[in-house]
């Protein structure tokens, strides 16, 4: 499997996990509980995938990821 798939896969469901803790706490403690995951799994993925790339494409391949799906699954069981 290619590091962009596998940097895609680990946000994803990153993405999807704090979604739905974020439903349950406060909007303060929720970014900085995600901005704190972010950090450590951001250098831990860029350890295990052995890519020897730029920092700004290891942060474009992760933090949209991340970011993204956090917000989309957040806001469907918000409106829940």
């Amino acid at each position: 499997m290619s590091a962009e798939r596998k940097l895609t896969l680990i946000y994803f469901v990153l993405g999807i996990a704090m979604g739905v803790l974020s439903t349950y706490l406060a909007a303060m403690l929720s970014v900085g509980i995600g901005a704190v995951l972010y950090v450590i799994s951001f250098f831990i993925a860029k350890k295990f995938t052995g890519e020897n790339k730029k920092f700004s494409w290891y942060l474009l391949n992760t933090l949209l990821t991340f970011v993204l799906v956090w917000m989309v699954t957040w806001i469907f069981l918000f409106n829940l």
